[in-house]
């Protein structure tokens, strides 16, 4: 650096000061122009490449996985198509496309009820329902009753299996829908809908358009001057707080005469008072 910058100050007749300024400008353009042709000079030999070739290795991957599922040693085991895996459904013999219209099918809402169902996947191959068809966990035809429901059910009559063909429906969430009904003493309005555990918004669509509430329906009530406290909590509108509440008051005044008197309770949740009195008989 130090003879660069006395070569410029002989040459150019530059200070000391102009001498080290012009030395580094120099350095700065021989980097910037550095950086603009190694690139090029570096990719120079380089082949771009076509679409045939990109097309060429798509065709290598798609047979390459092909060849794993393939490879896989193939197991039967009795299965329900609508809560199986992709990865499953291929264990069994099925095409990975095929078995991913499957699942795709179910997550929207759709639901196989018997065996025969399966085949309106399209590309679902008879031969492989003919090996299949006798693990597949659903009847081979709907029981007689099931057969004859049709749309909208009565909520408050339906059975579990019933409510299970509304689509986007399972066993677990019908068990919870007649449980929580159960315990209420029947469903007066649809907002009660929201109020089964776990219920998914999609759902909940569903079971508003596939089920109606008889007009005139009357719900079934509890005696609220004559049941113990853990018979009252088991209402879903009292808590084990306002039945030891009711409890304690029947203790001292006998009975509970009035909505009015029950109102003025604190433990009383506001917000269901209106609908916890229409399962209340206060005889």
């Amino acid at each position: 650096m130090k003879k660069l910058n006395r070569f410029f100050q002989q040459v150019f007749s530059f200070s000391n000061t102009e001498a080290r300024g012009f030395t580094v400008l120099l350095i700065l353009c021989i980097a910037a122009l550095a950086s603009l042709l190694l690139p090029g000079i570096i990719l120079k030999g380089r082949k771009e490449v076509c679409v045939q070739d990109v097309r060429k290795l798509d065709s290598l991957v798609n047979i390459l996985e092909r060849n794993v599922e393939l490879s896989l040693e193939r197991e039967f085991f009795y299965f329900d198509p609508n809560v199986l895996s992709v990865d499953s459904l291929i264990l069994l013999g099925m095409d990975r496309k095929v078995a991913q219209r499957l699942r795709n099918y179910c997550d929207k809402g759709g639901k196989f009820l018997v065996k025969t169902d399966v085949k309106r996947i399209y590309g679902f191959p008879d031969q492989l329902y003919d090996e299949l068809k006798n693990y597949i966990a659903l009847p081979d035809r709907l029981k007689e009753a099931e057969q004859k429901t049709s749309f909208p059910i009565d909520i408050n009559g339906a059975s579990a299996d019933q409510l299970r063909q509304i689509p986007g429906n399972n066993a677990q969430i019908s068990s919870r829908i007649v449980a929580f009904r159960e315990a209420l003493g029947g469903f007066i309005s649809e907002e009660q809908f929201e109020e089964v555990y776990n219920i998914s918004p999609g759902f909940l669509k569903n079971l508003k358009a596939f089920t109606l509430i008889e007009s005139g329906f009357q719900p079934r009530k509890i005696k609220i001057n004559a049941l113990d406290r853990e018979g009252l909590a088991k209402h879903p509108y009292i808590s084990d707080k306002l039945a030891a509440d009711i409890v304690r008051y029947r203790e001292v005044n006998n009975r509970i005469e009035s909505e009015k008197v029950l109102a003025n309770f604190k433990s009383v949740d506001k917000s269901n008072f209106k609908k916890l009195i229409l399962y209340l008989d206060f005889q």
